[in-house]
């Protein structure tokens, strides 16, 4: 017996699935039909077959929506990393502060060391100190550099470079100097022998232009030190400073190389040669001036770092949101 249902229209026989012909679309007659299964003959007890569709009452467990992941960070990790940037902030403006007060401290002396030498040349010796103290003040301040950005740190760093090459050229100097002496008193050697222009002064020009170069790359060095702690007047005052205090330099050795060449002269005009001492003099006791000026870009620069002004990041720099 078939178990396909046919089709009251066409005739056609449809699977018992349909409720419709599949070919002339009429509504199907309700057929039922159960399915017979063959009894096994045995003693085992029948078993059920589990229902094909589960019950529908039934509790769902909610479910949870994936999120990026984050890494978490401790309350004690941020404050650690907070208070590890707060004292390396303190520490370098102490080192910068210190050594800036070095450096007013030393300037101040060496405007006042200056203007006793000329009544005593032994205080002259005095200054050599002063410069050395100088120097410790600046390394400090090339020591905490970090802290008040980038532009300061990389100006410390030029700093340094021109200090370096400044010392370099006037070893150069010395070196050269020592050995055209010595050829200027060898007779017959490469510079004439005799208390002349030619065997006497170029030793000491090549002295006193190294010289000169190796105090105007210090200059610039001491400018590009505190050039970044300072507002517009500051730094107006350490371009004025260095410009007075190079210009100087220049006629002062201008002056000292015409004493030689006075005194190297067959004839000695001695109303000359103290003219000139006293014009040099002048010009000295004028270094005092700048001296004084870059004591004062100093005390500006401090002033700055005691009022809060500097460095920026105390105020402005906060760790990184996590």
């Amino acid at each position: 017996m078939s178990d396909r249902p046919i089709c009251p229209n066409c005739g056609s026989g449809n699977p018992p699935t349909l409720t419709v012909c599949w070919k002339c679309g009429a509504l199907l007659p309700i057929t039922t039909h159960i399915q017979q299964y063959p009894l096994w003959a045995s003693n085992t007890a029948t078993i059920l077959a589990a229902p094909s569709v589960l019950p529908t009452n039934f509790k769902t467990q909610p479910t949870s929506v994936a999120v990026p992941y984050k890494p978490t960070y401790t309350h004690t990790s941020t404050d650690t990393l907070r208070e590890m940037a707060e004292a390396k902030c303190k520490q370098d403006t102490s080192h910068t502060k210190t050594g800036i007060v070095i450096l007013t401290i030393s300037y101040t002396a060496i405007a006042i060391i200056i203007a006793a030498s000329i009544i005593n040349l032994l205080l002259g010796l005095l200054a050599a100190i002063a410069d050395l103290v100088a120097i410790m003040g600046g390394l400090l301040i090339v020591v905490g550099r970090g802290t008040f950005g980038r532009t300061h740190s990389r100006n410390a760093i030029l700093s340094v470079l021109l200090f370096i090459v400044s010392f370099g050229t006037m070893v150069v100097g010395k070196v050269l100097f020592a050995a055209a002496l010595v050829l200027s008193r060898i007779p017959n050697g490469t510079i004439t022998y005799g208390n002349t222009t030619s065997s006497t002064v170029n030793p000491y020009i090549i002295l006193y232009i190294t010289s000169m170069i190796a105090t105007a790359l210090t200059g610039l060095a001491i400018v590009f030190l505190t050039y970044a702690l300072h507002r517009k007047t500051g730094r107006i005052i350490l371009s004025i400073s260095y410009i007075t205090f190079l210009t100087l330099t220049i006629l002062m050795t201008a002056l000292v190389l015409q004493g030689f060449t006075i005194r190297s002269s067959i004839t000695l005009d001695l109303s000359s040669l103290q003219e000139m001492r006293y014009q040099y003099e002048i010009v000295q006791l004028l270094t005092i001036i700048p001296t004084l000026a870059f004591a004062c870009s100093f005390y500006l620069a401090l002033r700055r770092i005691n009022r809060g002004e500097i460095p920026e990041s105390t105020g402005q720099k906060t760790l990184p949101a996590y």
